[in-house]
C-alpha cells in the first residue's frame, strides 16, 4: 500500500493509509530463452557469434485500477499482473589479416542487435477502443492525438472537426473515430517508442607500415521521439519550427503558428496530454562516432619506443532525416530536451620510453 506523511505546524506528525495494501504481492518472474551459435575459421581469423533471445517478464507488479471505472471511488492496490515479451538476436562478425609485416594488415568487425518488445498484458479499461489499447503495444508506446497538417485558413477549420477555438496556422487533429469531436477518444496508441528496435556499428581497425587507422560507424532504427520547445516569453523558438511556421504569407507551411509557451490546444499541456504526431520524430541515425589517424616513428636510438602523431575526431558526421536540425539522435531524455553531443577533434603527438 502507500502511506503518505503530513507534518503539522504543532510538529506533530499524521500517517495515513491511502491505498490499501497488497500482503500478496511477490517478486516478478523471468523466464528466459536463449539460443547460441559460436563460430571460428581459418585459424581464428573469421568469427562469427549470434544468439536469439526470448525473455518473458510476468507478475510485474502494476495498478489494477486502470480496468476499474472511475466513478466507482475505488484506489486499488498493484497487483502482479502484468507480462511483458522481449524477442530478438544479437550478432557480432569479425575478421582479422594474418600478421604480415609491413604490408596491410586489418580487422574489420560488424555486430548489431535487434529486439523487440511488446506488452502482453495490462489491466486496461475494458471500455477503450482498440486502437488504444496497450497490450499488444511496445512497452512505454504512448498516445498521440493524429496531427493531418495545418489550417491554412479559416474555411479549412469551418470544413473539419476542430478543438475549440482552432483558428489559422493552428494544428489538425484527426477525428479519429468519426464523431464529429476531438476529444481523448481521437488518440492513437503508436507501435514505437523512444528505444530503437535495430541499432549496430562496423569498426575498422588498418595497419600500413608506420600508419594506422581507426573508424567505427554506427546506427539505429525503429525509434520516435517527441519534440516540443516552450518558447514566447520564456525562450526562443527552434530554429526548425521558425523555418516552418505557419504565417499569413506562408499558409502552406508544414508547421503551425508561432505560440506562447503552451497557451494553445496543439503546444502542449502541463500532464503532456495534447501531445500530437505533428511533434513526433523517427530518430534513425547514421553517425560516423569515431574517426583516427596516427604515424609512428621508431626511436629506439634515442631512447624513446615510440612516437606516435595522431589526429583523431569524435561525432564527426551524423545523418538523421527525420530529425530537426540541431538535435542529437543519441539523447538519453525522452522528449529532446538535452544538451546534444559535442563534435570532438584533435590533434596529439604520445611518447612511449
Amino acid at each position: 500500500g502507500g502511506l503518505d506523511m503530513i507534518t503539522s505546524g504543532s510538529n506533530e506528525t499524521a500517517i495515513y493509509e491511502n491505498v490499501a495494501p497488497n500482503p500478496n504481492a511477490t517478486w516478478e518472474s523471468v523466464t528466459q530463452k536463449d539460443l547460441g551459435i559460436d563460430l571460428r575459421f581459418l585459424n581464428n581469423a573469421f568469427s562469427l557469434t549470434v544468439d536469439y533471445f526470448n525473455n518473458k517478464r510476468s507478475d510485474i507488479l502494476a495498478p489494477k485500477n486502470a480496468a476499474v471505472p472511475a466513478s466507482a471511488g475505488l484506489n486499488l492496490p498493484n497487483e502482479n499482473i502484468g507480462e511483458v515479451q522481449t524477442k530478438g538476436f544479437d550478432f557480432d562478425i569479425a575478421y582479422k589479416s594474418r600478421p604480415n609485416g609491413n604490408k596491410l594488415n586489418y580487422q574489420i568487425s560488424f555486430n548489431g542487435v535487434y529486439s523487440k518488445n511488446k506488452l502482453n498484458y495490462w489491466a486496461e479499461n475494458p471500455g477503450a477502443p482498440a486502437y488504444q489499447k496497450a497490450e499488444g503495444a511496445p512497452l512505454f508506446a504512448e498516445l498521440y492525438y493524429v496531427s493531418l497538417g495545418i489550417f491554412k485558413d479559416q474555411a479549412a477549420v469551418d470544413k473539419y472537426p476542430h478543438w475549440d477555438g482552432a483558428r489559422a496556422g493552428d494544428v489538425i487533429f484527426e477525428d479519429v473515430n468519426g464523431d464529429g469531436v476531438i476529444n481523448d477518444l481521437d488518440k492513437v496508441r503508436r507501435n514505437k517508442s523512444n528505444f530503437p528496435t535495430t541499432s549496430g556499428g562496423i569498426t575498422i581497425n588498418l595497419q600500413y607500415k608506420a600508419f594506422d587507422f581507426t573508424t567505427r560507424i554506427q546506427g539505429a532504427a525503429g525509434a520516435e521521439r517527441y519534440i516540443f520547445g516552450y518558447a514566447g516569453e520564456v525562450g526562443n523558438y527552434f530554429q526548425d519550427f521558425y523555418d516552418n511556421r505557419w504565417t499569413e504569407a506562408n499558409p502552406n507551411a508544414s508547421g503551425p503558428r508561432t505560440y506562447n509557451r503552451n497557451n494553445e490546444y496543439w503546444a502542449t499541456s502541463d500532464d503532456w496530454s495534447h501531445q500530437s504526431t505533428q511533434f513526433l520524430y523517427s530518430t534513425d541515425y547514421i553517425r560516423l562516432k569515431i574517426i583516427e589517424l596516427g604515424y609512428n616513428v621508431d626511436l629506439n636510438k634515442v631512447g624513446i619506443k615510440n612516437l606516435r602523431f595522431y589526429m583523431s575526431a569524435y561525432n564527426l558526421l551524423t545523418y538523421a532525416p527525420n530529425l530537426p536540425k540541431g538535435f542529437d539522435p543519441e539523447q538519453s531524455q525522452l522528449r529532446g530536451f538535452a544538451y546534444p553531443q559535442q563534435k570532438i577533434i584533435n590533434f596529439g603527438l604520445s611518447v612511449k620510453f
